[in-house]
């Protein structure tokens, strides 16, 4: 789906590939599949942390206000 790259770092906090791409798919998850227990931790450690520090609901309300304060002053 679209959005992702704004969230997920590849092998860094989750996995990306092509949509609509079943033979990059099957690749991604082989890889994955090869990955240590270690590694997968760590992963998921990360993406845990940037879900809290960037997507979080103060954040997203923040963000909306700003966005009303900015369209009302218009």
């Amino acid at each position: 789906c679209g959005g992702m790259t704004e969230v997920i770092q590849d092998g860094v906090n989750g996995f990306l590939c092509p949509i609509r791409d079943p033979k990059a798919m099957a690749k991604k998850i082989m890889d994955i599949s090869q990955k240590s227990e270690h590694t997968l931790k760590a992963i998921t450690n990360q993406a845990k942390v940037t879900i809290a520090t960037q997507h979080n609901v103060k954040q997203m309300v923040d963000g909306m206000e700003q966005l009303y304060l900015e369209v009302y002053s218009k």
